[in-house]
């Protein structure tokens, strides 16, 4: 397998970047986790109608999809609102949404937003920020 991007330097990131998968487990934090759990967290929030969030990912193997959706919950049913690339560099992918009539739960604790993989059939690649 090759790397869809590769990384243009050598010795800052030699865990998470490159041919990644083929290095040996790192003993502080090991990147190779389950398909099912490779968005780690999300940072947001939302201020005069925009939402802003930040999805961080484990690294992705070169098979994987690189398509995050970003939904939300209303009403007990989960609906998509956008859905975005993953920078492959930093595995991150970047939300900004406009004009959203998003639910007042949302400015508080307790509100739901979920960041997930645009490909059903690898499993539920969710995280609940």
């Amino acid at each position: 397998m090759e790397p869809p991007v590769l990384a243009p330097f050598t010795d800052l990131d030699t865990i998470c970047t490159n041919d990644w998968w083929n290095r040996a487990p790192n003993p502080i934090h090991d990147v190779k986790v389950e398909r099912d759990k490779v968005v780690a967290f999300g940072l947001y929030t939302v201020s005069s109608g925009m939402l802003k969030l930040s999805a961080q990912l484990y690294p992705l193997y070169p098979d994987e999809t690189r398509t995050v959706r970003l939904e939300l919950r209303h009403d007990g049913q989960w609906q998509k609102i956008a859905s975005e690339k993953v920078n492959d560099l930093g595995w991150s992918v970047l939300f900004s949404i406009e004009k959203r009539p998003f639910p007042a739960a949302a400015t508080r604790t307790g509100a739901t937003v979920r960041a997930m993989s645009e490909t059903p059939s690898t499993g539920s690649m969710d995280s609940v920020v």
